[in-house]
């Protein structure tokens, strides 16, 4: 299941992984740019752009493509995300043709007709408003203000009401040409595809090239902020739910694998140090866990738990200490070996998904700057020393973290523990 690359020009690489044992295949047109490459008055504008596709051409309409793609037994879908967007297929092998020619369609032939529009910021305010009532995913939207302060990381994907109600027919066409056409651009397959055939349909396609105009590249982010607590008032919801976090390395940063396994053992896994704690041992909490989001050139690594006023300030206690002796006694060797198996299997469950392939390919080659297979992940887990993964733990510096919070609080309720961040900002309701 070697990978193969070609640059089709210095702007489009085609990347396939071929997996000859399955029916199916799954191909990606994958473009780097997201939200962060809007301005302030553009948010949410490539996620509504990306919706737009679906919405018809000047001679099909929505329903029409939707017949054309289970006719021919497949799925089509899209995501925008902070830094790459794109539209993908999963399909019977021998299908993947006829689906590339409906993707060069779609794109070169976007229609946006207005009312259409319309009708689809609509269906985007509706995701909006879900936003917000989903106080995990509002909590860490909130966790990004202040640690992205000022800057387009920040930015919801999917917009404001105020900015997606501003944009019209003519402000899509121009981003479309201005920031999507002059982005790097992965096509990603995998499954049971000929790298060859592929190639030689795309050499028969009108792909840009850098004639079309300069690469755009972000902002980057502040590496330096303010430590901070941002919280808002939700009477509306029963618990506490709370987001804590530091800036941390980007994905291209090969300490990547080593963050993983520390990341586990603190809270990413049932077994975790966090989890047995908080959950198990103390019955504090039911949701508790730590994760990571790496970008290209920076990184978060956030704890998330919900918890009632009461236990608020004994669950966050609770985790300051196990990261303390984390620091102070490192890690063992029983919890290396099962974070690296546990890292191990994630991958190979995953791999025998030729979708999970597909996305892993491009996001690598957008982000990274290569592709990197999953045995080549396997043996950097496999690489990892004790000494090594214990030389790493001081990169948690707890007291470097600021916080989101909302739910039924106010700012009286903020205990002060241990470094807590003194800066307090309180967010106004949404309406």
């Amino acid at each position: 299941m070697a990978i193969q690359k070609t640059e089709i020009n210095p702007r489009v690489t085609l990347i396939t992984e071929e997996m000859p044992n399955l029916h199916s295949a799954a191909i990606g047109f994958f473009t780097g740019t997201g939200s962060r490459y809007e301005n302030i008055k553009e948010q949410g504008i490539t996620h509504l752009l990306e919706h737009m596709f679906f919405k018809g051409t000047k001679t099909k309409s929505a329903i029409d493509i939707s017949r054309i793609v289970e006719s021919l037994g497949a799925t089509i879908d899209g995501f925008t995300g902070k830094e790459i967007c794109g539209i993908y297929f999963h399909c019977l092998a021998e299908k993947i043709s006829p689906l590339i020619d409906l993707f060069f369609e779609i794109q070169s032939d976007l229609n946006c007709d207005e009312q259409e529009l319309e009708k689809e910021k609509n269906v985007i305010l509706q995701e909006i408003t879900e936003s917000y009532e989903n106080p995990q995913e509002y909590a860490y939207q909130l966790f990004t203000e202040i640690m992205f302060p000022n800057h387009p990381l920040s930015y919801p994907i999917a917009g404001t009401p105020e900015t997606l109600k501003s944009f019209h027919r003519d402000d899509l066409i121009q981003h479309f040409q201005n920031t999507i056409r002059n982005a790097m651009v992965c096509i990603s397959a995998a499954g049971n595809v000929n790298h060859q055939q592929i190639l030689d349909q795309l050499a028969r396609k009108q792909l840009r090239d850098v004639a079309q105009g300069n690469i755009i590249s972000p902002a980057h982010p502040p590496h330096n902020i303010e430590r901070t607590t941002i919280f808002q008032p939700r009477p509306d919801l029963k618990q506490v739910h709370t987001i804590a976090g530091f800036l941390t390395i980007p994905l291209k940063d090969k300490r990547r694998y080593a963050l993983t396994i520390i990341n586990n053992i603190i809270g990413g896994l049932q077994s975790s140090r966090g989890i047995q704690r908080l959950r198990e041992q103390e019955g504090l909490l039911s949701t508790v866990f730590t994760f990571i989001d790496l970008y290209s050139d920076i990184g978060l690594w956030c704890t998330y738990h919900v918890s009632d006023i009461k236990n608020r300030e004994k669950s966050l206690t609770i985790g300051f200490e196990e990261v303390i002796k984390l620091k102070r006694d490192g890690i063992t060797i029983d919890e290396l070996t099962r974070s690296v198996n546990n890292c191990k299997g994630m991958l190979a469950l995953a791999a025998e998904d030729p979708g999970s392939r597909m996305n892993r390919n491009a996001q690598n080659m957008l982000l990274v700057g290569h592709p990197v297979s999953v045995e080549e992940s396997i043996a950097a887990y496999d690489n990892l020393t004790f000494d090594y993964v214990n030389s790493l733990v001081d990169m948690f510096e707890m007291e470097r973290y600021s916080a989101a919070i909302t739910g039924p609080i106010t700012v009286q309720d903020l205990g002060k523990i241990g470094v807590a961040p003194m800066k307090i900002l309180e967010k106004s309701n949404v309406n």
